[in-house]
C-alpha cells in the first residue's frame, strides 16, 4: 500500500469519525426535541386541568347564585361549599407541587441543554483544530512529495 493510499485511507477513517459524531448530535438533538415536547405537553394538560378547575369554581359560584332555594338549607349549601373549597385547595396543592417539579425539570433542562451546548463548542474547537492540524500534514506532504520528485530527477540522466 502507497503512502498515498494509506492517506487516503487515514482521511476516509477521519471522515467517518466526523460523520458519526455529526450524527451522534443529530440524535441528541433530536432527543432534547423531544424531551422538550414532552414537557410542553405535560404544561398543556396542567392548563388545561388548571382551566377546568377555575371553570368548575366559577360554574359552582353561579350555580349558588341561580338557585335561591339553597340559602333555606344554609347547612347543607356551607357543607358543600367548604368540601368543594378543601377539593380546591388540595388541586391547587397538588398544582403547585406539579408546578414545582415542572420547574425542576425545566432547570434541569437547561442544564443539560447549557451542557449540549458546550458539548457542541468543544467539538467544533475539536474540529478546527483538526482541520489545521490536517492543512499541516497536507504542507508536509506536499514538500516530502517534492523532494522525492527533485531526489528523482536529480537520479535520472
Amino acid at each position: 500500500m502507497t503512502d498515498e493510499e494509506k492517506r487516503l485511507l487515514r482521511l476516509e477513517k477521519a471522515y467517518a469519525t466526523l460523520a458519526e459524531l455529526a450524527a451522534n448530535q443529530d440524535e441528541r438533538a433530536f432527543s432534547l426535541r423531544q424531551l422538550l415536547a414532552k414537557q410542553d405537553e405535560r404544561m398543556t394538560g396542567l392548563e388545561d386541568s388548571f382551566k377546568m378547575l377555575v371553570e368548575l369554581a366559577r360554574n359552582a359560584s353561579e350555580r349558588a347564585d341561580q338557585h335561591e332555594s339553597w340559602i333555606n338549607d344554609l347547612g347543607a349549601a356551607q357543607a358543600n361549599s367548604e368540601t368543594k373549597i378543601a377539593a380546591l385547595a388540595d388541586a391547587q396543592i397538588r398544582t403547585d407541587e406539579s408546578l414545582i417539579m415542572l420547574r425542576e425539570a425545566q432547570a434541569n433542562s437547561d442544564i443539560k441543554i447549557a451542557a449540549l451546548a458546550d458539548a457542541q463548542i468543544r467539538t467544533d474547537e475539536s474540529l478546527v483544530r483538526l482541520a489545521e492540524a490536517q492543512a499541516h500534514t497536507e504542507q508536509r506532504l506536499d514538500a516530502l512529495i517534492d523532494i522525492v520528485g527533485k531526489s528523482r530527477n536529480g537520479n535520472n540522466p
